[in-house]
């Protein structure tokens, strides 16, 4: 078989150039957030989510690779872009690792969500309760979560002139994502 360890800190570049060149960023309309939309203020048209900071991923001592975003803000917006309400969310989540059709396939599991209001609407209605903010940052992390598994669930092995090479098993060792790849 063949070994390929690859460096968190590889991973890490690769986020932090998606980050820069504001890959991670999205604004969506508040009409795609299902429930999420009906406490907004009623001059949302969309919802904005920035990274303050490139998300991380790690490696434990365990082998479980977990994802790390922080100091990311969601913005609700007007149809001008006027900010009515806004939070800051940090997020931390597993990262499941596995093999599909010869290439590795990662997705995100359940995240652990913390929100803080930054600023809340000032025309008089009534102040999001915190089951609503919740609620709205679990549709902006439906958003992101969709985004990121998109983009990590299909990694493609190099392929080698020749050699047929089987299902990856996928784990993770301190500071590492490592595949264990049959060789044929």
């Amino acid at each position: 078989g063949l070994g390929v360890a690859v460096e968190c800190d590889l991973a890490n570049s690769l986020l932090a150039g998606l980050w820069a060149a504001g890959a991670l960023d999205a604004t969506v309309q508040t009409s795609t957030l299902s429930g999420a939309s009906a406490f907004l203020d009623p001059n949302a048209t969309q919802v904005a989510l920035a990274l303050a900071l490139p998300p991380t991923l790690e490696a434990t001592g365990s082998g479980a690779l977990q994802l790390a975003v922080g100091d990311a803000t969601i913005t609700v917006e007007d149809a001008s872009g006027n900010a009515l309400q806004s939070f800051a969310l940090s997020v931390q989540t597993g990262v499941s690792a596995g093999a599909q059709d010869g290439a590795i396939a990662l997705s995100l599991c359940t995240p652990t969500l913390y929100a803080t209001v930054l600023q809340q609407a000032s025309d008089g209605a009534a102040p999001l309760a915190d089951g609503e903010i919740e609620a709205l940052v679990g549709a902006a992390w439906g958003v992101l979560g969709a985004e990121a598994n998109t983009a990590l669930g299909r990694i493609p092995l190099p392929a080698i002139a020749g050699v047929q090479v089987g299902a990856p098993a996928v784990s993770g060792a301190p500071g590492f994502l490592v595949a264990d790849v049959p060789v044929d």
